[in-house]
């Protein structure tokens, strides 16, 4: 119970069962995180994704269920993970989404 509420929350449990991240994995993270941050304000932001991230090979766009930009959404809000539901990732939601991963 990190968080001191009385409850062992599923990203508790999880960050618990496997532990930290090593120091190399840490750093592969913080250099993909930088890669998708392009104006370096240390949160990713769906402009910053669109260069990288291409949706329109997604399968979803392929079969016309989903646009491109709905595929990139999705992916950003997978990051929103014990943070604030806002379209941005910051360095502290990447790195816990990947600890979990």
């Amino acid at each position: 119970d990190k968080d001191r509420n009385g409850t062992v929350g599923y990203e508790e449990f999880l960050q618990g069962v496997r532990g930290q991240l090593n120091a190399r994995r840490k750093d592969l993270v913080m250099q993909a995180f930088n890669i998708m941050d392009k104006d370096g304000s240390g949160e990713i932001e769906p402009n910053d994704v669109v260069g990288v991230f291409n949706a329109d090979k997604h399968p979803d766009v392929l079969a016309g269920k989903k646009t491109a930009q709905e595929v990139l959404e999705e992916f950003l809000e997978t990051f929103d993970v014990g943070g604030e539901k806002d379209g941005k990732v910051t360095q502290n939601e990447w790195m816990n989404y990947y600890s979990n991963v």
